[in-house]
């Protein structure tokens, strides 16, 4: 989709593009979706990688998930995009033109489905890459397991997704673990930069304040007592409350009566 053409869809380009315009040439922003219909999974997810054959290297990606899975690939546009509402899928990077770039989005998948990837660009120097009408089609590798050897599950609870600056969320973490194996540890980090995950805080209930307006990404990631791990991430809106009246006034909620 791109910001300069708004009401119409490029799906039979062959490629695909993720881009930030430059302050200059806002309409020069793209995003990208792909979808794809996982099948012959017998057991617990336990790595899906997503495979890219690169034919302009830039800016990295980030990997996020939709609700909407059943979408016809010449209808989202622009101005009727899907919605970013699913969890946080991982980061691509495109080191290097004309050839393959791996990325782990084991979070967006979790079984036999259909599976929506939505591409959001993190700079203003463009990447592109191969759609499936090219002969290097996107590929998404499942690795599964079965029996005693699954590894555990889990996911994230929040007070609120969208909040001001300063106020007061609660996590709270939900996990399993394949019996005769328990959960023994919950790392959480609340400010995730899409690649390594830097323990801020520990425990199956947490709590943390946003300083500061913006988008964040809060990761969790379990451990079970045979040593496997799963994590689930969540984005939160962090936005400045709005500006008070011009007289400095809050309102009181009352009223007088004469």
């Amino acid at each position: 989709m791109s910001a300069a053409d708004t009401s119409s869809n490029h799906d039979d380009s062959g490629e695909l593009q993720i881009d930030i315009g430059p302050e200059y040439s806002p309409t020069s922003e793209r995003h990208s979706y792909l979808r794809f219909d996982v099948a012959g999974v017998e057991g617990t997810v336990a790595r899906a990688v997503l495979r890219l054959w690169c034919t302009n290297d830039g800016s990295n990606a980030q990997v996020f998930t939709s609700s909407s899975v059943a979408w016809p690939e010449d209808e989202p546009t622009w101005d009727a995009p899907l919605p970013v509402d699913g969890p946080y899928a991982g980061a691509h990077a495109f080191p290097a033109q004309d050839s393959w770039s791996s990325s782990d989005v084991t979070g967006a998948v979790t079984g036999d489905g259909p599976v929506t990837l939505i591409f959001l660009p993190t700079g203003t120097d463009g990447s592109d890459f191969s759609s499936r009408e090219s002969v290097h089609p996107p590929e998404l590798v499942v690795a599964y397991t079965t029996g005693a050897t699954q590894a555990p599950s889990c996911s994230i609870q929040v007070t609120s997704l969208r909040v001001e600056p300063r106020e007061r969320l609660i996590f709270t973490a939900s996990a399993a673990a394949a019996s005769p194996a328990t959960i023994t540890s919950y790392a959480w980090d609340f400010d995730h930069d899409l690649f390594s995950l830097d323990v801020q805080a520990s425990g199956e209930v947490v709590e943390h304040a946003y300083p500061e307006a913006g988008t964040y990404v809060a990761a969790l990631r379990v451990t079970d007592s045979e040593g496997r791990e799963a994590m689930s991430t969540i984005r939160i809106e962090v936005a400045a409350p709005g500006p008070e009246p011009e007289d400095g006034s809050r309102g009181c909620g009352c009223s007088l009566v004469w």
